[in-house]
């Protein structure tokens, strides 16, 4: 009686090898091993490079997102800086100055100015946007002993702004001078930097927004000089108030 052998599915007997799948006949089992192995050699590379090939596609995207991210970012943030007219105003305040106002009665107030700073206010958010806000401003303090006094003092008694510029590119901007109650706005500041000529200009209360503001007795005007900046102004008594240092 002959001897049957039993062939498994899957696996090499020395007659029949299953490689990747499908089931050929071989001389023997060192035959299968050897075809097995080659069939593996030439498969995992194809999956290899599939998977390379993948990993640098991702990041090939990722790179990509992220230079559409900065390009939209940088298109959205913008900066600008302020105009030499505009710059003009804070000249006498290139650094602080500690100021005394003597009146024809011989009553002083002792005003300092700290020197002008520039800055910028970077605003990364949805809900606001995108920018940069640029601001100039130029900060005083009365003294204790001077007649004029805040009626309320700023948050831990800091200075209070005397010039206040801000610019957003392409978008909005603001613009207020406030010294001893008389409040200047925007309209009126621009206008002064189109029409204005000399050394000197005088702020005078009928064209303020506001007069008055949060002091103890208000002013009717002062004058302002580019290069010394306030050298006088004028008591709602039509008393002049002298710059003396």
């Amino acid at each position: 009686m002959g001897i049957i052998k039993r062939k498994d599915k899957g696996r090499s007997d020395g007659r029949v090898c299953e490689i990747g799948g499908e089931v050929e006949r071989v001389k023997n089992a060192k035959v299968c091993a050897l075809k097995k192995a080659a069939s593996k050699n030439l498969m995992y590379p194809f999956d290899i490079k599939g998977k390379l090939l993948m990993r640098k596609l991702i990041r090939l995207f990722l790179a990509g997102l992220i230079l559409v991210s900065i390009f939209v970012l940088n298109s959205c943030v913008s900066n600008s800086s302020f105009s030499q007219d505009e710059l003009k105003f804070v000249n006498p305040y290139l650094k602080s100055d500690t100021v005394i106002y003597k009146s024809s009665q011989g009553i002083t107030d002792t005003i300092i100015f700290a020197s002008y700073i520039v800055d910028t206010v970077r605003v990364r958010n949805l809900s606001q946007g995108y920018y940069n806000e640029n601001t100039l401003r130029v900060r005083y303090k009365l003294t204790n002993n001077s007649f004029h006094k805040l009626l309320q003092q700023s948050l831990n008694n800091e200075p209070i702004d005397f010039i206040s510029f801000s610019k957003v590119k392409n978008s909005h901007s603001t613009k207020e001078i406030y010294f001893l109650g008389l409040l200047f706005n925007k309209d009126f500041i621009e206008d002064l930097i189109k029409t204005n000529t000399s050394e000197e200009v005088i702020f005078k209360g009928e064209k303020a927004q506001y007069t008055g503001l949060n002091i103890n007795k208000g002013i009717k005007s002062f004058t302002f000089n580019f290069l010394k900046g306030v050298v006088s102004f004028i008591d709602d008594s039509d008393g002049e108030w002298i710059r003396v240092n």
